[in-house]
C-alpha cells in the first residue's frame, strides 16, 4: 500500500497564508511594545518604590513562567530579575516557587 500523497495548496493560497502569518507577528510585536511602555510609565509613577505583590500574583507570575517550559531555578531567577520579591523582601528559591506553582 503507498502512503496517501496529499496535494499542495495552489502558490496563491500559500501566499496568503505566509502573510497573513507575517502580519500578525508585527501586530503582536506592537502589542508587546505598548504593553512595556505601559510598564515604563507606571513604574515611573511609582516614583521608586519597591512593587508589592500579593501571594495570588507571585503564584500567577510563576505559574506563567513554569507554563513557558522554565525549570524552577529559571523561574526563580526571572521573578527575582522582574523586581518580585517574597514577603521577607528576598527572592525566590526553586523549592518556594515548586510549591506555588504546584
Amino acid at each position: 500500500m503507498s502512503p496517501k500523497r496529499e496535494t499542495p495548496l495552489p502558490l496563491p493560497v500559500r501566499f496568503l497564508a505566509a502573510w497573513i502569518g507575517v502580519w500578525l507577528g508585527r501586530y503582536q510585536q506592537q502589542l508587546i511594545e505598548y504593553q512595556r511602555q505601559e510598564i515604563q510609565l507606571l513604574r515611573q509613577r511609582l516614583g521608586g518604590q519597591r512593587l508589592r505583590f500579593s501571594d495570588g500574583d507571585r503564584r500567577r507570575l510563576a505559574r506563567q513562567l513554569r507554563a513557558q517550559g522554565l525549570s524552577l531555578r529559571a523561574v526563580a531567577a526571572e521573578l527575582d530579575r522582574r523586581g518580585v520579591r517574597s514577603r521577607t523582601g528576598r527572592g525566590f528559591a526553586p523549592v518556594q516557587v515548586k510549591r506555588m506553582v504546584a
